[in-house]
């Protein structure tokens, strides 16, 4: 079962006093991520995270087998 909720909702939902959850920047953090790979067309997609640059990810797509290119 999936359910389609927005950022505020979540947020709202996990201040509930029955909900051990405090972490708002690493669930914006993948909620950005995940509504820009929903945006993209339909392919085979790799996400690359480079422990040099900390915050910032590559979104790269294949597009032939041997070759692999920057979003």
């Amino acid at each position: 079962m999936t359910e389609e909720r927005g950022l505020s909702e979540i947020l709202k939902d996990g201040k509930q006093s029955h909900v051990v959850f405090c972490s708002s920047q690493p669930l914006a953090t993948f909620y950005a991520v995940f509504s820009t790979v929903l945006r993209q067309p339909t392919g085979h997609y790799l996400l690359h995270h480079d422990p040099n640059t900390e915050a910032f990810i590559h979104l790269m797509k294949a597009v032939d087998p041997d070759k692999i290119q920057f979003i």
